[in-house]
């Protein structure tokens, strides 16, 4: 039995094998596992951990919005009202984030628990406090609260962060030598 075909394929498999670990070890960690098809985000919704808003910051590669609010803050109640009830923030927001909302009673109290880690984690100093975080929780831009602001400045950050991660989820290509130098 002639085995000169048998080795002959099994050193193309090898070979083979040997360039994608090659390129796999080349690809950063994060870069592979964000390239991979993340599902669709089908609704906005809101978290009361850390934890559980960056699980799902990853599962489907969207930014976290993080909001920091108290019930007798005069600020926080118009921030709710008017940009985070309105439906045009409802509208433009879904799909593209998760939300991660602290609420306690008091401006005079201090922050407790998850609240108090994440207001250190993001140095969020006023409330209401909000900001922009990566799946990875990388803080990628703070935009704090403004009374005359309206919703669409806000969604549009988010968009630009939400553009962002879906830039970088796409694999890198590289240029064809069939290509005309410059």
């Amino acid at each position: 039995m002639n085995l000169k075909p048998f080795l002959a394929l099994a050193c193309v498999c090898a070979f083979g094998l040997s360039i994608t670990a090659a390129e796999a070890a080349q690809t950063p960690p994060a870069k592979q596992a964000a390239s991979a098809k993340a599902p669709k985000l089908s609704a906005f919704k809101w978290y009361t951990t850390k934890a559980e808003a960056l699980a799902a910051a990853q599962k489907y590669n969207v930014p976290v919005f993080v909001v920091f609010t108290a019930d007798d803050c005069s600020y926080c109640k118009k921030l709710e009202k008017e940009i985070l009830a309105s439906s045009t923030f409802k509208k433009e927001i879904k799909g593209k984030a998760v939300g991660l909302m602290f609420k306690k009673k008091s401006l005079r109290t201090p922050w407790t628990g998850d609240a108090a880690d994440c207001q250190q984690w993001l140095i969020m100093r006023t409330t209401p406090g909000l900001a922009i975080v990566a799946p990875n929780g990388e803080r990628m831009e703070p935009c704090g609260y403004r009374a005359e602001k309206k919703p669409k400045e806000y969604t549009e950050r988010i968009q630009l962060c939400y553009d962002k991660l879906r830039k970088e989820a796409q694999p890198e290509t590289e240029p064809s030598s069939d290509a005309p130098a410059e």
